[in-house]
């Protein structure tokens, strides 16, 4: 047989070698390719792509996590799910019966008009029950107690008493929660306006109570 024809293996084996694997310097000597090395390199690398896989979806967990509680407290925080609305309902009793001519402000019947904040001592102690009616709804009750500049007390009246009598005594414990009544103070400067017209100044006190909804 020729020997010219005859092929190196070990040049075969440099030449696969560049192919497989794109070295173009190849530093084999006369040593045969070790498939068990490769075979090792190529595990090692594989678990260090599957460590920091797995370092990555850890920090990305943690991630949505934080983001999540964000949002829950931020909702907690803007979303209001209790509606207090009896401080609101205290102030439209207090402004009705200042103003319209149901209330307890002087009213000339005359002219038909209401003088907002000018109160009547004539009139002051009748019974708002049957001028400022709210129905048969007992939603609110309140004590009004009208004094005059030096404090001293001038008259009382009442819208609902019953029901006032009844629930300031719940108002004025530790007790807390829906049902139970909660009371609301409240001052006003008024004039009074005496028998024979002439004018003082005074202070109308409106203690509301009613229970929370």
């Amino acid at each position: 047989m020729n020997n010219k024809n005859r092929t190196n293996p070990l040049s075969e084996g440099r030449n696969i070698y560049r192919a497989v694997f794109g070295i173009k310097n190849c530093a084999l000597k006369c040593e045969v390719l070790n498939p068990y090395a490769i075979f090792n390199n190529t595990i090692f690398n594989k678990k260090g792509i599957i460590d920091e896989t797995w370092l990555f979806l850890f920090y990305r967990f943690i991630i949505v996590c934080i983001v999540a509680l964000a949002m829950v407290l931020l909702v907690k925080t803007y979303i209001v799910t209790n509606i207090e609305i009896q401080e609101t309902h205290a102030n439209l009793f207090m402004y009705n019966a200042l103003n319209v001519k149901e209330g307890i402000s002087y009213y000339d019947s005359e002219i038909q008009r209401a003088y907002p904040g000018i109160i009547s001592l004539d009139s002051f102690q009748t019974n708002l029950d049957s001028r400022m009616d709210y129905g048969d709804h007992t939603l609110i009750a309140v004590k009004l107690d009208l004094f005059d500049i030096t404090g001293q007390l001038l008259g009382t009246t009442y819208y609902n008493q019953e029901w006032y009598e009844r629930w300031i005594v719940l108002a004025r414990t530790s007790w807390t929660g829906i049902g139970v009544p909660t009371e609301y103070f409240a001052n006003k400067t008024v004039l009074i306006r005496n028998d024979d017209g002439t004018m003082k100044q005074g202070i109308l006190q409106f203690n509301v109570v009613m229970p929370k909804s």
